[in-house]
């Protein structure tokens, strides 16, 4: 296909025109006189290159860009952090608030904690019972102490319960007291760690028995994990590193039956 020479002259003379208006631009950018004769500046606009612009002479270096850039994204970034966390806590605030106070299936136990350092009495208190716990030890080592036995004390009725043999602790370890109704009689039973640093956790038990006001041994058991709603009580053995042994009671008469 062919053009008239007339059309190749004028965009000729069109580009001409654009690559001289530019020359002149940038040989005489310069040049006060020119800049003044060009009217306003603020009209003129800003040639920017890369990171440089003309007329203004504005150098924003690649540093400086990267640099603002980043603040940017952080800004953006704790904002949108900002609310995330808000939103979490939110959520974490009402799961709080759905839970139940008390597991329901599990009846709850409170606890008194003793060392081989410090052994004090143990009190709980209830609209029918005043209850105090007292444990005699014995020194036999530099670090170890055998528990002789424990004195209590229900409604100033006192009591004295001997615990099972070679029952120590050493420098180091925690035992402690346990109140929890373990015959679902509505009342507290009692019950003390006979072990500590083994795999199973022992203790022995006391039903409290209200006509005769007194504690009545059970015997020694793995830690229970009582379920008033089956009425039962539980414990997980370790047999050995790969075996473990659920066991389950219930009670008969007083005493403890495997299920």
């Amino acid at each position: 296909m062919s053009y008239p020479s007339t059309a190749r002259k004028l965009v000729k003379s069109a580009q001409d025109v654009r690559f001289s208006d530019y020359a002149t631009w940038m040989s005489r950018r310069n040049d006060s006189n020119f800049m003044r004769s060009a009217g306003n500046r603020n009209e003129l606009g800003v040639f920017s290159f890369g990171y440089f612009s003309l007329d203004k002479q504005r150098k924003v270096t690649r540093q400086q860009a990267k640099r603002s850039n980043l603040t940017n994204q952080h800004k953006l970034l704790r904002k949108n952090l900002g609310k995330k966390l808000f939103a979490l806590s939110l959520l974490l605030a009402n799961a709080c608030d759905a839970q139940p106070k008390q597991n329901q299936s599990t009846a709850a136990q409170t606890e008194c904690e003793f060392s081989f350092k410090e052994i004090k009495t143990c009190t709980y208190n209830t609209s029918a019972y005043d209850i105090k716990v007292s444990i005699e030890s014995e020194i036999v080592a530099e670090d170890e102490k055998t528990i002789i036995k424990i004195i209590t004390n229900v409604n100033d009725v006192e009591q004295i319960l001997p615990v099972s043999a070679d029952t120590s602790i050493l420098d180091g370890d925690l035992g402690y007291i346990s109140f929890a109704d373990i015959n679902f009689d509505k009342v507290l039973d009692l019950a003390l760690t006979t072990s500590s640093g083994t795999p199973n956790l022992y203790l022995d038990y006391w039903i409290y028995d209200v006509k005769q006001k007194k504690y009545i041994s059970v015997g020694n058991y793995p830690k229970f994990t009582i379920n008033e709603n089956k009425k039962t009580l539980s414990a997980t053995i370790k047999s050995n590193a790969e075996t473990y042994q659920n066991i389950e009671w219930h009670w008969n008469n007083n005493k403890l039956e495997k299920k």
